[in-house]
């Protein structure tokens, strides 16, 4: 099965605290008070970011694996 290259075709490299001002931008909140990963199979990498007033964002980032970049679904 070779899961070391299994997991290296799904390494996706990002910035988090980036991820965290743009969606704290977006949604006019002060801050991001938790960020959890969301199961999402093999194809995409999906955050739950929760603010400081309740609001939610849900942030996809497609895995390099997940097909064409005009079929996956970005954040």
């Amino acid at each position: 099965w070779n899961e070391k290259e299994q997991f290296s075709r799904r390494y996706v490299k990002f910035n988090l605290a980036e991820l965290v001002r743009i969606a704290t931008q977006a949604t006019g909140s002060m801050s991001c008070v938790e960020v959890q990963k969301l199961p999402e199979g093999n194809f995409n990498k999906v955050f739950l970011l929760t603010m400081n007033d309740g609001k939610e964002v849900v942030a996809k980032l497609p895995n390099p694996n997940a097909g064409l970049q005009y079929f996956t679904t970005a954040s």
